[in-house]
């Protein structure tokens, strides 16, 4: 069922098969994200209601260096460890080192050493450390790196530029960094083709994934760019495996079908008008507020065990959620459909690291249980 916005109708689209590839759900942790709003969990909530399995949803990405000053930049993307040299250092608030030898670290590895700090009350005043790459630029080599940064990485410079000022471009002051949600590791459980599967095995007859929305391809530590050639070869693979199933398949009508599809075109188009004391987008921001201290960067069992009561009242109260009446572009329909899709991807999140107790790849636990793995 799809709700076309410039012209206020639901559009029904049948298929023999259907490939998933609206992967990501960063929008959870904005503005502590450097993706596009679009991120909105779509494809693990669609899947996940179609009777897929989610696997891994704990294994969030988080790129370590991005602007953490309350401004227009906040959230984007400003270095990479590789890019961090050979005397790049990441310090906390009162400039005493918290990681060295960046240059060789994970994207993981160093979002984890921040987050760690700020949970030990070392961090800035908006929770993150400063990446101070000053040395680099400094004696004989200096000039050498930073001709090598302003060819490599000029757009990152600009970004340093607006937020921190030109000395902070010139590498003269060092930088505020906090963790920005990049990546989703974990997804939709599949087969080597795409074709997504349930929490028995099986297949779910016609649902294929690729991209973002494929889960378990990465681990726990995706390599950067990996998912270029991921949306090409698994892309490719879904779209094959999906034409060959639709055209092994009889176009049949079924009597169950139809009736689903009036049930769920009634649940949707009830919202239209409806009458309610929250906000979709208010509910929203509380969420995304949650989701960074609940299931953010690092997670503690205290805290897991606190946010998922919170996930399941903002489900209640998005029940009772406004939608204009306006038939053109109901913005608050589409804030309430994404946030209903986030709430399922947070709880996924939230049950997934409770479940995993101790720290792996990119799910970092402050509360690590001996013994258990």
């Amino acid at each position: 069922l799809v709700y076309h916005a410039s012209t206020g109708r639901f559009v029904s689209v049948r298929a023999r098969a259907v490939v998933i590839a609206c992967g990501g759900l960063s929008t959870l942790y904005f503005p502590h994200t450097d993706t596009m709003r679009g991120n909105s969990g779509d494809s693990y909530a669609l899947a996940a209601r179609a009777g897929a399995q989610l696997v891994d949803m704990e294994q969030v990405q988080f790129i370590p260096f991005a602007v953490a000053k309350r401004c227009s930049q906040e959230g984007l993307v400003i270095g990479e460890p590789v890019l961090a040299g050979a005397l790049g250092l990441l310090r906390d608030r009162d400039g005493k080192p918290v990681l060295g030898q960046l240059m060789g670290r994970t994207r993981a590895e160093c979002a984890a050493a921040i987050a760690r700090a700020v949970a030990q009350g070392r961090g800035t005043a908006n929770g993150g450390c400063y990446l101070d790459l000053t040395a680099n630029a400094a004696g004989k080599a200096g000039g050498a790196y930073l001709e090598l940064m302003r060819k490599n990485a000029g757009n990152l410079l600009e970004v340093v530029r607006q937020a921190y000022g030109a000395k902070a471009a010139r590498f003269e002051e060092p930088w505020e960094v906090r963790p920005s949600a990049h990546y989703l590791m974990g997804g939709v459980r599949a087969t080597a083709q795409c074709e997504a599967l349930d929490a028995q095995g099986r297949a779910v007859a016609g649902l294929y994934v690729a991209g973002q929305a494929l889960g378990g391809l990465h681990g726990s530590n995706r390599l950067g760019s990996t998912s270029l050639a991921e949306g090409v070869i698994f892309g490719r693979r879904a779209g094959a495996a999906a034409a060959a199933h639709a055209a092994a398949t009889e176009w049949t009508r079924w009597p169950e079908v139809a009736e689903d599809e009036a049930a769920l075109a009634s649940f949707y188009s009830g919202w239209m008008g409806a009458m309610g004391e929250e906000s979709p987008i208010a509910l929203l921001r509380e969420l995304q507020r949650a989701s960074r201290e609940g299931i953010g960067a690092a997670r503690s069992g205290a805290g897991l065990r606190a946010f998922l009561p919170e996930v399941r009242r903002l489900e209640e109260r998005l029940a009772r959620a406004a939608v204009d009446d306006d038939p053109l572009w109901i913005q608050a329909f589409i804030d309430r459909v994404e946030c209903r899709n986030l709430l399922l991807c947070a709880e996924a999140i939230g049950r997934s690291a409770l479940a995993r107790p101790h720290s792996l790849g990119a799910h970092v636990r402050l509360d690590e249980e001996p013994g258990r793995r």
